[in-house]
């Protein structure tokens, strides 16, 4: 017979004003979850596909709260995407790179919102690529990083460009300037330059700089020497095998995807729903398990610029696809 009990150490959830205390000291000094800062760059004749990103942007980030920041040096452009009073969406008008002599191949200028956009941390992404999850991890990793890169399916481009993450510091401005010098007059710009300014750099040690991607990935292991990307799912890296399963889309090779990217799209179809989604069957065939979900982003964006939106998208879709 024990003539002592052990007195149990009380639990907090049976305190109310402890509890309390705990999760104010959860919620604002160990979480404050501050808005992810997600950007890119659009010029007029990318209105809708802009539109298209945004839409999936907020359809699948539900969990971390998000800006998107549009990066233009148009007026008409700022002003008709200010016009659509997007939630969390900013638009910025970049005055100092108005005369960029590289504008118009918009793809090396993203290179320059290191330096020149105003947000000091950013996860900049092409506006044709369709986010399918959450990617958080890519932009949270900034804490440690000045740059934040994603793997590509490609053995030759085993870094992508579609989707990277910045901090602004001295030694990032300074790889982004020979980022950019090494990205002008080359066939894929910047996606072309980043090897060249990461290899002047390798032994820069005010450079922190992390690369998402399998390591030890030999070209013979993937099919046809491609590897997991699930940042950068490519439609446009054949053969192409999309699946879709109750946790999302699969391609054989590059894994699940995060991000669909519909490399080489250009704006093509951009003036209805209907023509986009020809081009998308015309150009990206092997991409139709998620034609339905692209059609629903594409529908919300034409209604948003007072467009016509596919009213019977099941019966469309059977006649694009017969």
């Amino acid at each position: 017979m024990r003539l002592f009990r052990k007195k149990r150490r009380q639990d907090v959830r049976k305190s109310p004003a402890r509890l309390q205390e705990y999760n104010r000291l959860v919620m604002e000094r160990l979480a404050r979850p501050e808005p992810v800062n997600i950007g890119c760059i659009a010029t007029w004749d990318y209105v809708f596909d802009f539109l298209i990103f945004y839409e999936s942007v907020a359809s699948a980030w539900e969990s971390y709260p998000f800006v998107v920041h549009l990066f233009t040096i148009e007026d008409r452009t700022a002003a008709e995407v200010r016009g659509y009073r997007l939630p969390n969406v900013e638009v910025h008008v970049l005055e100092k790179l108005r005369d960029a002599p590289d504008w118009r191949r918009r793809a090396a200028l993203k290179v320059l919102l290191v330096e020149h956009a105003p947000v000091e941390r950013c996860l900049v992404s092409d506006v044709d690529n369709v986010f399918l999850a959450e990617t958080p991890e890519v932009y949270l990793l900034l804490d440690r990083y000045d740059f934040v890169f994603v793997g590509g399916p490609v053995t030759h481009t085993i870094i992508q460009t579609n989707l990277f993450a910045y901090r602004r510091s001295t030694a990032s401005i300074a790889f982004a300037r020979d980022w950019h010098a090494e990205s002008t007059d080359r066939h894929h710009a910047d996606a072309s330059g980043l090897p060249f300014a990461l290899l002047k750099h390798r032994d820069n040690d005010a450079l922190a700089v992390k690369a998402l991607l399998r390591p030890g990935f030999d070209a013979a292991e993937g099919a046809d020497g491609r590897r997991p990307s699930p940042y950068d799912v490519q439609a446009n890296i054949r053969p192409f095998e999309l699946s879709r399963d109750p946790l999302g889309y699969r391609e054989r090779s590059m894994g699940r995807a995060k991000v669909f990217h519909l490399g080489g799209i250009r704006c093509k179809g951009n003036d209805s729903v209907e023509s986009r989604m020809r081009v998308l069957r015309d150009e990206f065939a092997e991409s139709a398990p998620l034609f339905e979900y692209y059609l629903t982003l594409a529908n919300r964006a034409a209604v948003r610029m007072g467009r016509d939106p596919v009213e019977d998208v099941p019966g469309f879709l059977r006649a694009l696809l017969a």
